[in-house]
């Protein structure tokens, strides 16, 4: 109901914006994708799709168009919740509560007329369709195509249903959780004599029947899986030798080749012996994820599983080399990131490694191609040298691609460091910190070691300074910390902590804007530095999520409603940016070289703007314009200040030590005051001013007697 309800005020919005010519956003091509629902293959062949927003589809040629089928559905873009296929040339499907039927030459849907309110399908090889409602709690089946349907009685009333297997010819078997106990059931194709063939108190999960006559199941995080056969009269305990101490199973499956097929934490595994030797095959190293569905066709492989909150559809031609995600068919993703790699290609990220790029600014889009082998990535950065260069989160690991993503390699530093973090300029300086920290000047070729890194114990954001200086920000954006000189080669640390840091930038001519809460009591807002933080001014109390820059000093950022807002005198006052826009969720913004500004939307694709920027800012002396002079610092015995906006005459000062403690407090009736310091510690503090109640500036002094 929801993704209609935004669906609904996009359209809206598409239709309103058209009709007015002062739009400053249009959209973009992409990047595409799609909220999955369920997925299957039909006949061994037809793909059958079905997603939010875009209804259910079918595609022949292994992904690589989709049709839509929709005559008889409610609307074109109705989604089903369940799919199934039929070996007798028919698709089920769920739709709105409705159990829906498809003759694929007809081309046209039926409904049958029953009704379910939450249900999975199932259809076994014996032309039995299964399926489960109410929350799994229920089992029907019908054996006419739809026309009839019965529900399975049992005495004992099934609580939870775990996992299910229906396999037709009377293997057909389901887990149910009472609550207490776990229990395994084998039932006839009819839902007859229904028994219980294993009561364990341990949760078991990975039901899997193979025609060899067992049936293999596993216990969450374990070592170690189990195989019966059909009867239930054979228990056999298995674990699969890897020489690894831990090496949990997250899936087990069969092959078209007969052959098991066992999914572990450390690779995938095969066996042609029921389980009792396996050779590893490490083509699908995507098991730290959710695999819901696996299929193999003629010579590729498909995985449905499930990242970023939501399903994803990959292939592979290559037996699990490179993988394409062949959701980015499609409209509507999630758009988590996007970023520029100064040669005018735009990047997206819509889901933890999905990244796609467009090299025209948005008219295509094309998928980066990164390999399943590594999920997910931590992050990515690119370099006009041409290097993508990703950290994967699962190895720590360093990763290159010179032609975006057509080929990767994984490259070493120092006997291959172990990594947490990357960050660019996106120019030519890359720095990757783990447990050996290093800057590249290249794009990533050659590597120098840093001395004395920052600690990598929280991951670090990296932000680069015209004239060299690293500001390194921890990725939970609480405590900040700088380094200076060649780059990062020589460090050092900013005297101004601050509780948290909402967002950053640097312009072209070294202004650093934070949006953040300053320790020390400060109030929360937007500050600007134009000397490396030696000290701050502050601004507004505009709180933003993100913030960017063009190169005539215009701000851009999305407030804490969500609306895209823009600054065009320094970030004083602001306006609301967002017209053409049909959401307000933005999440990242980007000005590429052309001064275009990007914005990525949750719901949606990423925009463009479509009017020139304004007329640059005028140069402020953030120094000078709100500030407070002072004439005596180092203070002897007195501190002598100047504010320097005329407006405040009046207000109140306190000086505060390191540690946060206030030391001494006062009024002041006129721009000009003398603060008697004679009775402070040697050493450094901080003076605050306050005028009309609120925080107005800061400075360091410094204290000897």
């Amino acid at each position: 109901m929801e993704k209609l309800f935004f669906h609904s005020i996009f359209l809206f919005c598409i239709c309103c914006t058209n009709c007015t010519a002062q739009n400053i956003w249009e959209p973009t091509n992409g990047p595409n994708g799609v909220n999955i629902i369920d997925f299957i293959v039909e006949r061994d062949s037809l793909l059958v799709l079905s997603g939010i927003d875009v209804g259910i589809l079918m595609s022949n040629d292994k992904g690589k168009h989709w049709t839509k089928y929709y005559m008889g559905l409610p609307d074109s873009s109705a989604a089903a919740n369940s799919l199934a296929e039929g070996p007798d040339g028919f698709i089920y499907a769920i739709v709105n509560s409705q159990l829906y039927k498809l003759n694929i030459g007809s081309k046209i849907w039926e409904n049958t007329s029953h009704s379910f309110s939450i249900a999975q399908l199932l259809y076994s090889k014996s032309n039995y369709l299964y399926i489960l409602d109410n929350h799994n709690t229920e089992i029907y089946f019908s054996n006419d195509n739809g026309l009839t349907i019965h529900r399975i009685l049992d005495e004992k009333k099934f609580k939870k249903i775990t996992a299910y297997s229906f396999n037709g010819y009377g293997n057909n078997y389901f887990i149910v959780d009472s609550g207490q106990s776990y229990s395994l059931y084998r039932m006839n194709d009819d839902g007859s004599e229904p028994h219980e063939i294993l009561n364990t108190p341990n949760f078991i999960f990975g039901l899997n029947w193979h025609p060899n006559g067992y049936v293999y199941f596993y216990e969450p995080d374990a070592l170690y899986f189990y195989k019966m056969d059909s009867s239930g009269n054979q228990f056999v305990k298995i674990q699969i030798d890897t020489g690894y101490l831990s090496n949990w199973i997250t899936k087990i499956t069969n092959k078209p080749n007969g052959n098991l097929l066992a999914l572990t934490e450390k690779g995938d595994y095969e066996s042609s012996d029921n389980g009792l030797n396996w050779v590893k095959k490490n083509s699908l190293y995507a098991v730290p994820y959710n695999i819901e569905k696996l299929f193999f066709i003629d010579s590729s492989i498909f995985i449905f599983l499930s990242r970023c909150s939501q399903m994803q559809l990959l292939r592979s031609d290559d037996n699990g080399l490179k993988w394409l995600a062949l959701d980015s068919s499609f409209m509507h993703p999630l758009v988590f990131k996007i970023f520029n790699d100064g040669l005018g290609n735009i990047f997206a990220r819509i889901c933890s490694s999905n990244y796609l790029y467009t090299k025209d600014k948005g008219v295509q889009w094309e998928n980066l191609n990164i390999p399943v082998l590594d999920l997910p990535v931590y992050d990515l950065v690119s370099t006009v040298t041409g290097n993508v260069i990703f950290l994967s989160y699962s190895s720590f690991k360093l990763y290159k691609s010179k032609n975006y993503g057509q080929s990767w390699e994984h490259f070493s530093i120092y006997n291959d460091s172990i990594f947490a973090a990357i960050g660019s300029d996106f120019k030519n300086m890359v720095i990757a910190f783990g447990d050996r920290s290093y800057i590249s000047n290249d794009g990533g070729e050659n590597w120098e070691s840093i001395p004395n890194p920052p600690s990598p114990k929280y991951l670090m954001k990296t932000y680069f300074h015209p004239d060299g200086t690293v500001f390194f920000v921890s990725s939970d954006f609480s405590n900040f910390i700088y380094t200076t000189d060649k780059y990062g080669l020589n460090q050092t640390y900013t005297p101004y902590q601050f509780n948290s840091i909402k967002s950053l930038c640097i312009t072209d001519k070294g202004l650093i804007y934070i949006v953040g809460e300053p320790k020390f009591g400060f109030q929360s807002g937007l500050f600007v530095s134009n000397n490396k933080l030696e000290d701050l001014t502050f601004i507004s109390n505009t709180y933003l999520d993100n913030i960017v820059v063009d190169s005539s000093g215009n701000l851009y950022g999305n407030n804490m409603y969500n609306k895209c807002v823009r600054s065009t005198d320094g970030g004083f006052t602001w306006e609301d940016f967002s017209s053409g826009l049909p959401f307000e969720d933005s999440n990242s913004f980007v000005v590429d070289d052309d001064q275009n500004i990007f914005i990525g939307l949750f719901y949606d694709r990423v925009f463009k703007t479509i009017v020139p920027t304004v007329n640059p800012v005028s140069t402020k002396d953030y120094k000078t314009i709100d500030s407070v002079l002072i004439n005596s610092n180092p203070v002897e015995h007195f501190l002598c200040l100047t504010i320097s906006n005329k407006n405040i005459s009046s207000g109140n000062y306190k000086i505060i030590d390191l540690n946060g403690i206030e030391r001494l407090s006062g009024e002041f009736h006129t721009n000009q005051f003398t603060v008697d310091c004679s009775s402070l510690p040697n050493g450094m503090a901080y003076i605050q001013v306050f005028g009309a109640g609120k925080f107005y500036y800061t400075e360091k002094i410094v204290v000897v007697h």
